[in-house]
């Protein structure tokens, strides 16, 4: 049974190292939708609409304002390069959490007198665990690119 821990763990990690994607060429364009964290901390969602040597123009999304940010007072700048799904990554992280519990159950004696090994229980709880992981793998979410300054 614990080579079954070992095997989902080397899944999840393999999954993850293959994620990681290529930088898209690290610029910021006019018309770029990005998040930028200025001097104070705040952290500001707008779209580009003018960039220069010496700052940044947003349009900010929820009321339309426009806010200029010095470039040397910025503390962070990330673009939105569309969304993402992590289909196989829920799916895998669901069925660890789902084995999770039978695997660890075979650390500890058994305190019934009806104990057995069968396989029934880590089956059904990895399938119920990857495919609820499969769900929330559908989930799109933002992917964001860190821009050095």
């Amino acid at each position: 049974m614990r080579w079954q821990l070992l095997a989902i763990c080397a899944l999840l990690a393999a999954t993850a190292a293959s994620d990681v994607n290529a930088q898209d060429g690290q610029q910021v364009l006019v018309g770029d939708r990005v998040r930028v964290r200025g001097a104070s901390g705040g952290r500001v969602l707008g779209e580009v609409s003018l960039l220069s040597e010496a700052g940044l123009q947003l349009t900010v999304e929820p009321n339309g304002s426009t806010t200029t940010f010095d470039l040397a007072g910025l503390r962070s700048v990330e673009v939105h390069r569309g969304q993402r799904r992590n289909v196989v990554l829920g799916i895998l992280g669901g069925a660890a959490v789902g084995a999770a519990p039978t695997l660890l159950s075979d650390l500890w004696p058994c305190p019934w007198s009806e104990c057995s090994n069968e396989s029934g229980p880590i089956l059904r709880l990895t399938l119920i665990g990857a495919a609820l992981g499969g769900l929330l793998g559908l989930i799109p979410r933002d992917r964001w690119e860190s821009i050095p300054l």
